[in-house]
């Protein structure tokens, strides 16, 4: 059970180390040409239509977990799924074109949200086959479809910008980029997953997806929202400029989380499909354990090599990011955990309590944001962000060690 939970978080560490480390020089590109400022409404672009696309998914992980205990049904699942995001989507769509009306911004920054909300309804469909990747533990294709989307994305993006090219045309990467991810995904996806044939659209599917997924995915939306929802409380306090200061340390952050994620990824199937309930409690102890340990070291390798970090990829213009970056780095710890919590809660078909932590943390992060952000700027926001991960680290290990001794009283299945 090992082996394959290694081989596949080797593919998808690999992509996603990829993924940072290319789009990091974008990033750095982005904040050499255009300065602290661009990098902020950069931020503030993906992080406004982000928000309002998080729900898109609602299903896609319940699918998933029906798909890896029941594979022969695939393809109807597949289907099914497939008309549910096309629903969510065009929605989704709909509501940034009101929020973008209604929120101050100037009209070229509002013209790169439309463009970047193209850029998530092409990314939502490019994403799909990744469903049946997934459900299927055939994470090499996966991997391969993310670096094919990376490199053609990052390597446009650069040009673009070398070539004196804005905004806008790192948007139109991005779209390229998709299609270029899409036609390998479907190529595939068609090839040795789905035949070419047509399922009845089944509303009892639909209806149990969303009543089974809505906390999975309201709960996966507000761990995004933890770092969107600041890039637009800054802005709207104190300005576009320390946005900038603020997201050049947190893409680093969540590029670290990015990569850890990988693993999640990879577990969450073996999670899904165990039944020895001491097998399931033993893997996830031995999980939170190790992760917690590299997380404390990590923490203290990026505390004290910020400054150096910050200065060689940003520049002297971003040295107020550095002690940003130190305080961001305490919360690591507490992230990997959590992280680690999540998958477990979801895994045993706790998403509605998964939920209800999550939902508290953010609550928390939001409310310190707003109060600190105007006294102690993005030093204040990045606190916020460990306090409101303190309290799910809390919470959630006080529920599961509860859980853990509720399994205690039941024998193994065999």
């Amino acid at each position: 059970m090992i082996n394959p939970i290694l081989k596949n978080t080797a593919y998808l560490t690999v992509s996603r180390m990829l993924n940072r480390v290319l789009f990091a020089f974008v990033a750095i590109a982005i904040s050499r040409k255009l300065g602290v400022e661009g990098l902020g409404i950069y931020g503030f672009v993906f992080a406004f239509v982000t928000l309002i696309f998080l729900f898109i998914g609602i299903g896609d992980s319940v699918a998933i977990r029906e798909i890896i205990k029941d594979k022969k049904r695939s393809g109807e699942y597949a289907w099914n799924l497939f008309f549910l995001k096309v629903l969510f989507v065009g929605f989704a769509f709909l509501i940034l074109n009101l929020a973008a009306k209604f929120y101050p911004m100037a009209q070229e920054v509002k013209h790169l949200v439309y463009i970047c909300g193209f850029v998530f309804v092409l990314g939502s469909f490019a994403n799909f086959p990744s469903i049946l990747f997934t459900s299927h533990q055939k994470f090499k294709f996966y991997a391969i479809s993310d670096i094919i989307k990376d490199c053609a994305t990052v390597s446009l993006s650069l040009l673009f910008i070398f070539f004196g090219k804005g905004l806008l045309w790192v948007l139109y990467a991005y779209l390229i980029g998709y299609l270029a991810e899409g036609f390998y995904g479907f190529s595939i996806f068609f090839k040795y997953f789905w035949k070419f044939k047509a399922y009845k659209i089944k509303l009892f599917l639909w209806a149990r997806w969303l009543k089974q997924g809505v906390y999975f995915s309201l709960q996966q939306g507000l761990v995004l929202m933890l770092y969107q929802l600041n890039l637009l409380i800054i802005p709207f306090f104190i300005g576009f400029y320390y946005v900038g200061v603020y997201s050049a340390p947190a893409k680093i952050m969540v590029g670290v989380f990015f990569m850890y994620s990988s693993f999640q990824t990879a577990v969450y199937p073996y999670y899904s499909s165990f039944t020895e309930k001491n097998r399931l409690k033993k893997l996830h102890n031995i999980h939170n354990r190790y992760s917690f340990i590299l997380a404390v070291i990590t923490s203290f390798a990026f505390i004290l090599l910020s400054k150096p970090l910050i200065l060689t990829i940003y520049g002297a213009k971003f040295s107020e990011s550095v002690f940003v970056l130190q305080i961001m780095s305490l919360g690591m710890p507490f992230a990997f955990v959590n992280r680690n919590n999540s998958t477990f809660l979801n895994a045993i078909k706790k998403e509605q309590i998964n939920f209800y932590f999550t939902a508290i943390s953010c609550l928390v992060s939001v409310l310190l944001s707003i109060l600190l952000v105007v006294p102690y700027g993005v030093n204040g926001v990045a606190f916020a962000g460990i306090m409101s991960s303190l309290v799910y680290a809390v919470i959630s290990q006080l529920y599961i060690q509860k859980f853990n001794r509720i399994l205690q009283t039941y024998p193994n299945d065999r």
